[in-house]
């Protein structure tokens, strides 16, 4: 059983740096990457995406395999030179099915060695981990941090009716009158255009008052809406944009990726932003998706407005899911 290390810029194994590109190009790749790709955050498209928005850091990733099959890959590309992370997410190591408890207790044991290894070769103060991965049991007894983030869920499985009840009643009469108001549209692999999704871009623009992130990064997607990974829900009032929702898709859950509303019309509290969200949540279920989840809305906010943006979200569900993370701490802290 071998550890490689190398650049996994796509999880296709690609890029892999000089001679370990032949030693590992007929490796059995695709039960591991089924699993990666059912966890949106890990999949190639968060990957190629956040490469761009973060447009900085160093690909780090590796695997572990038996000269045929690929036995566990591990995730890694730190944005800073102070934590090894997955852009800034926990690391976590995904197993093939068919590695027996034993040979993956020898897997996260080889694994561990690597990361600390990288730790050292690149002089990081600190590692996130998931808790919930068998790297999680192997530091949760060293000297560490219990971190933890709540994400406010829809269940989709339930009827329309069951989810208006979960719905905050102050939200009811706002999401009415953009149903009355306001006139959608949808932007998906066969529905839209890309001048659609543009505008959206554009409003989102407008709004933040500056280009946020590169346009790489917002062409990145509009690719996944195009392969089926995604929705854009528009929404117009008086002919004129005034709302949006991009809409991510997982294995079986939907992400709300981004969302803008015009500020003007905020402040004048005329309620554009609750129906767009509310008709992107029914969207999800016509789709068939099991889950949409609104994103984090705590425990930590560094901002007023990051905590008023969570207080919105949970709103739209009385549901949530906490995951856990360990902050692991090694040696001193670098000359700043």
């Amino acid at each position: 059983m071998q550890l490689l290390g190398g650049k996994i810029s796509t999880l296709l194994v690609k890029n892999i740096e000089g001679s370990l590109a032949k030693s590992i190009k007929d490796l059995d790749f695709h039960e591991v990457e089924q699993k990666i790709e059912r966890e949106y955050f890990y999949s190639q498209f968060f990957l190629e995406y956040s490469e761009k928005y973060f447009n900085c850091g160093q690909q780090l990733s590796f695997l572990v395999h038996d000269n045929t099959t690929v036995q566990a890959v591990a995730l890694v590309y730190p944005i800073d030179t102070q934590s090894i992370t997955y852009f800034g997410l926990p690391i976590k190591i995904f197993f093939s099915d068919s590695v027996s408890a034993s040979s993956q207790k020898n897997i996260n044991g080889l694994c561990t060695s690597h990361l600390e290894s990288l730790v050292e070769k690149y002089r990081f103060n600190n590692m996130l981990i998931d808790l919930s991965s068998s790297l999680g049991m192997s530091y949760y007894q060293v000297g560490t941090n219990l971190r933890y983030n709540i994400d406010s869920v829809v269940d989709l499985n339930l009827t329309e009716e069951e989810l208006k009840l979960g719905v905050r009643k102050s939200y009811k009469s706002l999401i009415n009158w953009g149903q009355k108001n306001l006139s959608m549209e949808i932007v998906d692999a066969v529905h839209g255009t890309k001048e659609q999704f543009d505008d959206f871009r554009n409003l989102h623009i407008q709004v933040a008052g500056r280009e946020t992130r590169s346009k790489d990064s917002w062409e990145c997607q509009y690719d996944s809406i195009k392969k089926n990974k995604g929705h854009l829900v528009l929404a117009k009032l008086n002919n004129e944009l005034v709302s949006g929702v991009l809409n991510l898709y997982g294995h079986e859950e939907v992400y709300y990726g981004v969302g803008v509303n015009r500020r003007d019309l905020m402040e004048q509290k005329i309620a554009i932003g609750h129906y767009p969200i509310w008709y992107s949540i029914l969207e999800a279920k016509k789709r068939n998706l099991k889950t949409y989840n609104l994103g984090c809305i705590g425990p930590t906010f560094h901002a007023d407005k990051e905590r008023d943006i969570a207080s919105f979200k949970k709103g739209f569900s009385p549901d949530l899911r906490i995951s856990h993370s360990l902050s692991v701490t090694f040696g001193k802290p670098h000359d700043q």
